[in-house]
């Protein structure tokens, strides 16, 4: 049985505050919640892992990571945070995970890029998370487990009704939260991913209606003036842009050409807005 793991980094135990991203603490931690899931679901029949992130650091230290997985690393990924994930793999898990932009109470809540206000697939509000659901449903791959703080996890619950999940920590704020001891949320990691591979059959790959349609709201014009030049992505408001794709990997795959026009934005104006 094969397994693509996708893990985040404001999701991860103990983390509550912005740092560099060779902290050690923030990589032992991700590391060891990678290594439980990994634990949790080989001991439910899993046998092959694939281990990625959007990050184009990454936090995973390798020579620690279980070696019954593959560790993919690396900035400008094509596929980024979906890099080599297809229809060869039987489920995903989502680990250490954030909630999306505007939810309060909730670590480090953000939709990919801090200037992004709102991101909407099909008139729903989504976030990371739904954005990584979305693209494995698109691949025919089910997600069956998330990990992060209690705010996140509840998000996951809302997208998909019954999903396993594990919180990380009890979220206070956007740089605050109540941590249990690193062993008590390994011990949930690992359960959960046990339950979500003996359970994998209960879950369906969430379906969308395609075309898909995609809208974007930035707080600032800026990105959106450069967006609108590219063919197929209209500008629907001063700060906002909208476009279709037949399906969200062609949805997605766009929406990371427009988040890298908007880093060489930010690189040579040095602003992140």
């Amino acid at each position: 049985m094969k397994i693509y793991i996708m893990y985040e980094v404001a999701g991860a135990m103990g983390h509550v505050s912005p740092g560099p991203d060779d902290n050690p603490e923030t990589m032992a931690a991700v590391t060891r919640e990678v290594n439980a899931a990994i634990e949790g679901a080989a001991e439910a029949g899993a046998t092959e892992f694939v281990v990625n992130t959007g990050c184009p650091f990454s936090h995973v230290i390798l020579e620690d990571l279980d070696p019954r997985a593959e560790l993919i690393r690396g900035g400008w990924k094509p596929s980024q945070t979906m890099e080599g994930l297809d229809d060869t793999f039987d489920a995903k898990l989502i680990l250490s995970m954030h909630a999306k932009v505007g939810t309060p109470k909730a670590v480090f809540a953000h939709s990919w890029s801090f200037a992004i206000s709102d991101f909407r697939v099909n008139g729903d509000s989504i976030g990371e998370l739904g954005m990584a659901v979305y693209f494995a449903a698109a691949c025919g791959v089910p997600t069956l487990m998330v990990s992060g703080d209690t705010a996140t996890c509840a998000e996951a619950e809302e997208l998909i009704p019954g999903i396993e999940t594990a919180a990380t920590k009890d979220s206070i704020g956007w740089i605050a939260a109540r941590c249990p001891h690193p062993s008590v949320v390994l011990d949930r990691i690992r359960s959960a991913a046990r339950r979500a591979i003996e359970r994998k059959d209960e879950f369906k790959p969430l379906k969308l209606d395609t075309p898909v349609t995609i809208d974007i709201d930035m707080i600032s014009p800026n990105a959106p003036s450069w967006w609108e030049w590219i063919p197929t992505v209209e500008r629907t408001g001063p700060c906002s842009v909208s476009y279709q794709a037949p399906d969200y990997v062609a949805a997605h795959r766009l929406f990371l050409i427009l988040s890298k026009v908007e880093c060489a934005w930010n690189e040579e104006s040095g602003l992140w807005y």
